[in-house]
């Protein structure tokens, strides 16, 4: 995991920053989170050409149990960091920052980009298929 903080922990560790770094810590959660679906779109983008090939190796079936390992890591981590900028939103509603229908808006908003991010990697994997039907 990227880091052995639990929710709780997050919680009240951020409950004792400046707004400052608390809108920050929020930008870096949100950055990381897309970083995670990038690499995920990645490796599956990898296991789908590995899994294209006529005979796959033994160190080509361990390349795709580590991928998906690795991915299913990733899931994790994912849903780790939207619970943490949820809890950032949260803190921002006790200070007064944000108000809560904002609040509400921008997590939908969070999880609507998220849905496109998997929606566009879903549309490529569907591109490279039909590319392979045709070779």
């Amino acid at each position: 995991m990227i880091d052995s903080f639990s929710l709780r922990q997050f919680v009240t560790a951020i409950g004792k920053v400046s707004d400052f770094e608390l809108d920050s810590k929020k930008s870096e959660q949100t950055s990381l989170l897309f970083k995670l679906i990038d690499t995920n779109n990645q490796l599956l983008e990898e296991i789908n050409q590995l899994q294209s090939q006529d005979h796959i190796t033994h160190d080509m079936q361990e390349d795709l149990d580590l991928y998906r390992e690795t991915i299913l890591e990733n899931k994790q981590v994912l849903l780790d960091q939207i619970a943490r900028i949820q809890a950032i939103n949260d803190e921002l509603v006790t200070r007064g920052i944000m108000n809560r229908d904002s609040k509400l808006r921008e997590e939908q908003k969070l999880l609507d980009d998220i849905a496109e991010k998997d929606a566009e990697n879903k549309a490529r994997q569907g591109e490279q298929e039909e590319e392979g039907v045709y070779l």
